[in-house]
């Protein structure tokens, strides 16, 4: 009897070892695998609707403080279509929309990349998605396009690789009134 236990702790522990070995192994294999997936999982963090730091809360889709920072950002002013629209876009926003909306300057370029990082890649999609909700205008922008192949080249290449399009973001008005909202309810929010 004794015999009998002492072979079934010792094949247990062989067991145990061997199942940790195997799962070591098809982590190191699966590695960047894994890493991309994860990559891809921390990206889809920012659709959240809410965000809240610090004890400040701060929920894009609650239309009543969106109205009310919109009327204190056009100075009591009544609603037009266009104001109605601004809300409308600023409630279909995704927080990664919503940061890059706010974190655009009036024109600037930008360029697409072979080797672009999952932030990169974000960006870009959240360019697409705010010129779908006429947010912002994209124009396509060649000379940007030269200067950062020629950069790209002079420097001997880059991590991000090369640019594959470049493009002008221009804010438009409805993006600015979407812009005035947002500021507004941080502000109510902040208050």
């Amino acid at each position: 009897m004794a015999l009998a236990q002492t072979l079934a702790s010792f094949l247990k522990m062989i067991r145990s070892i061997a199942l940790s070995l195997l799962l070591l192994i098809l982590i190191v294999w699966n590695f960047s695998t894994l890493n991309s997936s994860a990559r891809e999982i921390i990206a889809m963090v920012p659709r959240i609707q809410q965000f809240e730091a610090s004890g400040v809360k701060l929920v894009l889709k609650d239309e009543v403080k969106l109205k009310a920072s919109l009327l204190a950002a056009t100075e009591g002013q009544a609603f037009d279509a266009q104001k109605r629209e601004a809300i409308g876009a600023v409630q279909k926003l995704s927080g990664a929309q919503a940061e890059r909306l706010l974190t655009l300057f009036p024109v600037s370029s930008h360029c697409d990349y072979t080797l672009a990082t999952a932030k990169m890649r974000l960006y870009f999609n959240s360019d697409a998605e705010l010129e779908q909700l006429r947010l912002v205008e994209s124009v396509a922008d060649p000379d940007t396009f030269e200067k950062e192949t020629a950069s790209i080249a002079a420097e001997g290449g880059s991590t991000i690789g090369k640019p594959r399009s470049c493009y002008r973001l221009i804010v438009t008005r409805l993006g600015y009134d979407a812009k005035s909202a947002l500021v507004g309810v941080i502000r109510q929010v902040l208050h």
